[in-house]
């Protein structure tokens, strides 16, 4: 019971500094999206907008954030800005396999840069080369985004008729596991 309490207060305790992270995550966000170059903004469409907002916002301010207060280390604008850029690709990146239905090879090469008509992908890339950019790890990066692109592409069998929870687990836990560790 005290635990539970002791929790709560905490949040409360927390809720401003979180609130200010957001806030500013927001600006910073909505900065990158006005400076898009003219070739990228017809591109999104509302829902790419919304889930570009969403993960470019939440996982920098919280995960970013976390990620440099359990290590101690200030949280620099450089790697706010490649965390910003990688997560700004999470939502145009799951799309091409559910919306899009892009078969594995078009994904790959997407990642490995070669030139696309595909809008959405086209995005992908300008995001991802602005992420590398900053970067202080440009090879870990890359690694860490291939384990993601596995990782999404076993978990296509989610879409299938499987049942068993525990695969269903196991993909899920990759998936989340490897984008982790690339947003970091």
């Amino acid at each position: 019971m005290w635990g539970y309490l002791r929790n709560i207060i905490s949040l409360f305790v927390l809720a401003p500094t979180i609130f200010r992270r957001v806030k500013r995550q927001q600006k910073f966000v909505e900065n990158i999206l006005e400076t898009l170059p003219d070739t990228y903004k017809h591109i999104p469409d509302n829902e790419d907008i919304r889930k570009i907002k969403l993960y470019g916002i939440s996982i920098p301010a919280l995960m970013g954030e976390a990620f440099c207060s359990f290590c101690n280390v200030p949280y620099s604008e450089k790697e706010r800005s490649a965390i910003t850029y990688f997560a700004m690709l999470t939502g145009p990146f799951d799309d091409l396999f559910d919306r899009h239905e892009m078969t594995d090879a078009q994904i790959s090469h997407l990642l490995e840069m070669h030139q696309t008509d595909n809008a959405q992908g086209k995005l992908l890339q300008y995001f991802f080369r602005k992420g590398m950019e900053t970067a202080a790890q440009t090879e870990h990066a890359k690694q860490t985004a291939m384990r993601v692109f596995a990782a999404q592409s076993a978990a296509r069998v989610q879409k299938s008729a499987i049942t068993d929870t525990d695969i269903l687990k196991q993909l899920s836990y990759e998936k989340g596991g490897a984008s982790m560790l690339f947003y970091r």
